[in-house]
C-alpha cells in the first residue's frame, strides 16, 4: 500500500522501489508495479512484471488486460489480442478488457 500511495502522490521512483520490495512476498504487488512501470513508459519492464504475476495467478483477468495493453504499446498486436481475449474469457463482465479488445480489432481492421 505504501507504493500505491507514493505513486498517487507523484513520488514514482520511490513507489517503484517499494512495489519491487512488496512483490517479493505479495504477488499482487506485481500488478501495481507493472502499472507504475507502464505509466512511467518502461513498457518492457511492465510486461515482465505482469507476466510474472500471471505465472502465479493465471486467471487474473485484469492482469491479462494490462499485459495486452503493454504488448499493444510495443506493437505486438497479435499477442495483445490473445491477452485481451483471455481477459474477456475469464471475466466477460470486464468492460475495460472488452473495450480494449474491440479497440484493437477496430485498429486491425483499419490497417
Amino acid at each position: 500500500m505504501v507504493g500505491v500511495e507514493l505513486a498517487r502522490a507523484g513520488r514514482h521512483d520511490e513507489a517503484i522501489a517499494h512495489l519491487r520490495e512488496a512483490a517479493r512476498d505479495f504477488p499482487r504487488a506485481r500488478f501495481e508495479l507493472g502499472g507504475e512501470l507502464f505509466n512511467q513508459g518502461d513498457i518492457p519492464a511492465a510486461s515482465l512484471e505482469v507476466t510474472r504475476l500471471l505465472q502465479l495467478q493465471p486467471d487474473d483477468a485484469v492482469g491479462h488486460d494490462m499485459l495486452g495493453r503493454a504488448l499493444a504499446a510495443q506493437g505486438k498486436l497479435a499477442e495483445a489480442q490473445v491477452e485481451f481475449e483471455r481477459a474477456v474469457r475469464i471475466d466477460p463482465a470486464d468492460d475495460q478488457a472488452r473495450q480494449d479488445l474491440e479497440a484493437l480489432r477496430r485498429a486491425l481492421r483499419g490497417r
